[in-house]
């Protein structure tokens, strides 16, 4: 066997030395999809990841475990938001151009109910709170319109949020839900009593994307105009630290509790991965043309980026 030289030691040494910031993420799959997918979700208990295709009206099932398409749900005219509540196991997709806004997609037997929300005809943001199983939609009335499931019974509220916009995540922990708005603020609303508790202030007036890491209780934004994402206490809304320069990002999840983050960067045909402790990129890896909505599953340690131009959904192994 032969002996590594002293370069080999130091490369070790070295690559050591860099710590959790030494990434070396893989793309293990590219999954052909419907026409121009926009957004991914994972339902974590069933390993079933669900693309959403606004060119095709439809969003392909993939099963995880084959990287393959195992269904294909038709949904409302121009779908492009989704969230899931693995819970319930249901997905629920925002529709942006017909009558019924939102379509729920039961994930055992693949059945589709659309729903109308509103007299709008637009469904921006939506994310599911599994705490109390709700479901949280923004439309272009100012309003962030609630359905709330209770003994087979639904229930409708409407909850004002001016400007809101596309980025909505939940923290299923502090059962917060928190709201990207054009004001710009980022408004929060309690699960517990649906009532607005707080409204945080920020310097950008494009959130496309909101997240939430429960571990930290930290809370990201991307703004894809400014090229910027930022990183607050969940709690108080301070801003922790700014990460600037990315390539018009779209979307973004956390690791929980690892210190970093994926983003989407549609102009550089790339996820990036960020450190959200010194708030630089420490690395990116090629996937389609034109990335925007992603996911991430814990779990598998798998990331899914939908990409709009390609027609597919890039796997990617997080270390």
């Amino acid at each position: 066997m032969k002996r590594p030289t002293l370069f080999s030691f130091a490369a070790v040494a070295f690559s050591l030395a860099l710590g959790p910031t030494a990434f070396a993420q893989t793309v293990v799959a590219t999954i052909p999809v419907g026409s121009s997918p926009d957004w991914v979700v994972v339902d974590r208990n069933t390993d079933l990841i669900y693309a959403v295709n606004v060119g095709s009206n439809n969003v392909s099932v993939i099963n995880g475990a084959t990287n393959t398409v195992v269904a294909t749900d038709a949904v409302s005219n121009f779908p492009q938001a989704a969230a899931v509540n693995p819970i319930l196991d249901q997905i629920y997709v925002g529709a942006f151009g017909s009558k019924d806004q939102l379509s729920v997609i039961e994930g055992k037997t693949n059945r589709v109910v659309s729903i109308p929300i509103s007299s709008s005809g637009v469904v921006t943001g939506i994310a599911a709170d599994t705490a109390n199983n709700s479901l949280y939609m923004c439309n272009p009335s100012n309003n962030v319109v609630l359905l709330h499931k209770t003994n087979g019974h639904v229930t409708s509220t409407t909850i004002n949020v001016p400007n809101c916009g596309f980025g909505m995540a939940v923290n299923a922990k502090t059962d917060l839900i928190y709201v990207g708005t054009f004001t710009p603020n980022i408004t929060v609303i309690a699960g517990s009593s649906n009532t607005i508790v707080n409204t945080f202030g920020i310097n950008l007036t494009g959130v496309v994307s909101v997240a939430v890491d429960a571990k930290s209780n930290h809370l990201g934004i991307v703004d894809a105009n400014a090229g910027q994402m930022e990183v607050l206490d969940a709690a108080t809304g301070a801003l922790l630290g700014t990460v600037s320069g990315l390539l018009t990002p779209f979307s973004m999840v956390f690791l929980p509790g690892a210190g970093f983050a994926l983003v989407t960067e549609e102009n550089g045909n790339d996820m990036a991965v960020v450190d959200t402790t010194n708030y630089k990129v420490v690395s990116r890896i090629s996937v389609g043309t034109f990335p925007l909505g992603m996911d991430y599953d814990p779990i598998t340690k798998l990331a899914y980026v939908a990409n709009y131009s390609s027609n597919s959904v890039t796997v990617i192994s997080i270390p």
